[in-house]
């Protein structure tokens, strides 16, 4: 104990022995005053190391949250950590602060009770913070975590190739593309995971990492058992999911219908009745099994360019099966049409046709 001309008094404590725990150390005036002052002591160990584990108990590494729980309410915008403190025995686990280098940007809050670290992305913005945990013992450890804050998805729209359908035949396939929307800003990740449904996992039929939906050739077996199958009719439906690959918990559905291929198309007309004058709108009428939309075009569209309008056939409830084109020429000559089933076998039926002059 040193004496100070100012009256201050400088008191070195020394932990001695091989027993930790907690003293009372209690300084008194001998002057007869009476005047004392108490200090709490804790002998402990000493920290030897700090980390922060996940919730399996490894070591945490880079963090994700989102500034917003987005459209579907599940993109996390907070993750619990634990502090984790070892040293010797007598060791004070509670001697720990943990911060954060942006808490405008990701807050952090602490139960040392259960040594649970919550960090939780509380701006309007996103960007990225590192996160801290220091031991206030003296023994200078640390250990830190960095979080990035970024935008979710707001939603995540699915379709088929340019001229395709939700319609696929067996042994053929169908390619799917998934655009992911930008409501909340813009996103750090725009890939997305493919999968179908349970049922169609369990026939067989699969769909890859870019999107593409591959259906057994088989399963026009079991489309042919329909009644076996507990089927309505010849036809399957299916669920084909995107997920967003940010971890945002995203998801969006597609319908794919599985049907036996077309195997007829028949135009009302005979073959003398194809020859037709320029400058009339002309109608023929057709009956199909094609259980998907068509389409029609001319091998020239000069001389006539035709629309066409149709029911798909429904396997299911046997009905629809018929349509129309229309069609007018405007100048004499040959054109080939061709009627294109739009699914997945693109079957086409083709017709030839005479435009002449108004007689």
């Amino acid at each position: 104990m040193e004496s100070a001309a100012d009256g201050r008094v400088q008191i070195t404590l020394t932990a001695t022995g091989n027993k930790y725990g907690k003293v009372k150390v209690t300084v008194a005036t001998a002057d007869g005053s009476n005047k004392k002052a108490v200090c709490n002591v804790t002998v402990s160990g000493g920290i030897k190391s700090v980390s922060l584990q996940d919730n399996v108990g490894r070591k945490a590494g880079s963090q994700t949250l989102f500034r917003t729980a987005g459209t579907a309410g599940k993109a996390p915008v907070s993750v619990a950590l634990k502090a984790v403190i070892t040293g010797a025995d007598g060791v004070n686990t509670e001697a720990y602060d943990v911060e954060s280098s942006n808490p405008a940007l990701v807050s952090v809050s602490v139960d040392k009770t259960t040594d649970e670290v919550t960090l939780r992305a509380v701006g309007k913005s996103t960007g990225k913070a590192k996160i801290t945990l220091k031991a206030t013992d003296g023994s200078g450890r640390k250990a830190s975590v960095n979080v990035t804050v970024i935008n979710p998805p707001s939603g995540i729209s699915i379709a088929p190739k340019a001229g395709k359908t939700r319609y696929v035949v067996p042994g053929k396939s169908v390619q799917l593309s998934a655009k992911l929307e930008t409501e909340y800003g813009q996103i750090a990740n725009n890939k997305v995971q493919w999968s179908v449904d349970n049922e169609a996992a369990g026939l067989g039929i699969t769909v890859n990492s870019s999107g593409k939906i591959l259906i057994p050739g088989w399963m026009d077996i079991f489309l042919e058992n329909w009644q076996e199958n507990r089927l309505k009719g010849p036809a399957f439906n299916f669920e084909v999911y995107a997920t967003a690959g940010d971890g945002s918990g995203l998801q969006a559905s597609y319908a794919i219908c599985l049907r036996q291929p077309v195997t007829h198309l028949t135009l009302n007309v005979s073959e003398k009745e194809r020859e037709k004058e320029v400058y009339i709108l002309h109608t023929v009428r057709f009956t199909s099994d094609c259980t998907s939309p068509v389409s029609c075009t001319s091998s020239s569209l000069e001389t006539a360019s035709p629309s066409i309008v149709y029911t798909p056939y429904d396997p299911v409830k046997k009905t629809g099966g018929s349509g129309f084109i229309m069609f007018m020429a405007t100048k004499p000559g040959n054109a080939t049409f061709t009627v294109k089933a739009l699914d997945s076998s693109e079957q086409v039926f083709m017709s030839e046709w005479k435009f002449v002059e108004r007689k």
